[in-house]
């Protein structure tokens, strides 16, 4: 058997030598630079591979694991990626070679990553961490932290990956890669949004598009945090600043011909913009032509973004029978695809545009469903603080081999290592402490609103309210005059009227009104809920009020 390797071997050597191929010797140096196509790379981590097993040599094994690893990652190829991906952990274990098991075990998470398995993706990738740390790669350390910082935005873990980009920061910025850096910002930028926190939000997406402007081929990434920034915006409802950037973003050269999916995004959120500022102008032709490109690319995320506007839209116009069908559209393509940010949004919208029993029903249904990806929420997070603590016993192996591997370093370099570490520590307790001051803050903040997010469908759902009804009355309990709340709906006067006898007519239901239903019987109506609403939250507050 060990013969006819060796003449394998031979044979692969022989035929790179007849067709000028660098030989299996020499080739895992030059692959990285040569950019040959994919069957010759093939070709050459084959002719390394057996080399290495004809001649029992471990370390050119090694690396021509660590390029399987790389190529079958790149193709996709799972089974073989596997393969090869498990045969390197245990080989590097073997010959000690820390720098490799740390790769692997990054490849790791990318591939979980990939596979959207976030609790195993987050586990490769701080067992990465931990031994980037310690040998001093920080560029690698804060890659592998940034990509955790995502995974916990991506299930709304945002504290979690708040402190987790902070972490990440202090890798980067002794390095001074701008690119990373700018991620960085970027998902900090992002998570503030999510959180409410618009200062910040802006704040950190121009701190990415400062750096992203100054990186050579990086406009396209600019162009992204200039869309960032707009979103802020457009979700604090400063509408007109968003149209600004939007307009700024489709002027730029050719941006139709070189991305038309970046294009339609774009698009669909200029219109958005400009509907929600009240100007219908073209709205439903803009929305359609970004919801066709989006069809062309087969971009079902954004596919179901354009069919919820639409649905706004429609509802806006009084077209609640195409309103429903866009509506019922997202609904089954997000949840297809599991994408539950848009599920909810679609079920959320679909409950205001029937205007039977089954709108309770649909309501009643994204209700439970919210309520169990909140607990999903919390799920993660626990997993996450386990992997970070290491209450698992897969953890403790793990860290028992990288002890193993660790012992074996330069006890200069561990010196410096442990100087390294303190400093970090020292830069990240400051962090921390500063974030726990900042998130104090916000906290009393988002009781508040997390108290009136809860509010609203309280009272849609015990007096049946339309969007129309609570909104009106949500204004007219703020005290200003008759007229300005038709400016601020944007309608007139007698429509103010018809809404407010609307109003009425929905509260009568469940509640009687003697005499006039002014402006006073509305705010002391309004102030009794809320009371009611705060002492009784949790409950079945719609049915307990007599």
């Amino acid at each position: 058997m060990q013969r006819g390797k060796i003449a394998f071997v031979f044979f692969i050597i022989l035929f790179e030598g007849m067709v000028g191929i660098p030989t299996a010797l020499h080739a895992q140096s030059t692959i990285s630079k040569t950019g040959l196509d994919s069957l010759s790379k093939k070709f050459k981590i084959d002719s390394i591979y057996y080399l290495s097993n004809g001649t029992s040599d471990d370390v050119l094994k090694n690396k021509a694991l660590s390029q399987y690893i790389k190529y079958y990652y790149k193709a996709q190829e799972w089974k073989q990626f596997h393969k090869y991906r498990r045969e390197q952990l245990k080989l590097s274990l073997k010959i000690n070679d820390s720098v490799s098991y740390a790769k692997v075990l990054e490849y790791s998470g990318a591939y979980f990553m990939h596979q959207n398995i976030p609790d195993s993706a987050y586990y490769y990738f701080n067992k990465s961490y931990s031994i980037y740390h310690l040998l001093g790669d920080s560029l690698s350390a804060g890659k592998v932290l940034l990509n955790n910082a995502i995974i916990q935005k991506n299930v709304a873990d945002y504290v979690g990956s708040e402190a987790t980009s902070f972490m990440a920061l202090s890798y980067f910025v002794p390095t001074k890669n701008k690119r990373r850096i700018s991620s960085v910002y970027n998902n900090l930028g992002i998570i503030y949004n999510q959180l409410g926190d618009f200062e910040n939000a802006i704040k950190y997406h121009q701190l990415a598009l400062g750096l992203r402007k100054n990186i050579s081929d990086s406009h396209v990434y600019a162009l992204h945090s200039l869309n960032n920034i707009a979103k802020v915006y457009a979700d604090s409802t400063n509408y007109d600043v968003a149209i600004t950037y939007y307009k700024q973003i489709l002027d730029s050269d050719s941006l139709l011909q070189t991305d038309r999916l970046f294009y339609a995004v774009i698009l669909d959120n200029y219109t958005y913009s400009r509907f929600k500022k009240g100007k219908l102008s073209n709205i439903e032709s803009s929305f359609k032509e970004a919801l066709s490109i989006r069809e062309e690319g087969d971009e079902t995320d954004g596919i179901i973004i354009n069919c919820i506007h639409l649905a706004e839209y429609y509802e806006t116009i009084s077209n609640l029978p195409l309103a429903l069908e866009y509506a019922k559209r997202a609904e089954r393509l997000s949840d297809s695809i599991k994408n539950y940010r848009d599920f909810l949004a679609s079920l959320k919208l679909m409950s205001s545009l029937y205007e039977t029993e089954e709108a309770k029903t649909v309501f009643q249904k994204y209700i439970r469903i919210r309520d169990s990806l909140d607990k999903q929420t919390r799920n993660f997070k626990d997993q996450f603080a386990r992997i970070r603590y290491g209450s698992e016993e897969k953890e403790n192996i793990i860290q028992n081999q990288q002890s193993n591997i660790l012992n074996q370093e330069n006890q200069i370099q561990k010196r410096q290592y442990i100087i390294a570490s303190l400093i970090s520590i020292i830069l990240i307790a400051i962090i921390l402490f500063i974030g726990l001051i900042v998130r104090r803050k916000r906290k009393k903040k988002q009781l508040a609103q997390d108290l009136m997010k809860g509010f609203k469908p309280y009272l849609k759902e015990k007096y049946s309210l339309s969007n129309h009804n609570l909104e009106f009355w949500e204004l007219w309990v703020t005290g200003i005059d008759q007229q300005s709340v038709a400016d601020k709906l944007f309608i007139t006067v007698n429509s103010v009227k018809s809404r407010r006898k609307s109003l009425r007519e929905k509260i009568e239901k469940v509640t009687p009104i003697e005499g006039k239903f002014d402006k006073p019987k509305a705010i002391l109506l309004y102030n009794e809920e809320l009371n009611f609403y705060k002492q009784n939250r949790g409950k079945n507050t719609p049915n307990s009020q007599t």
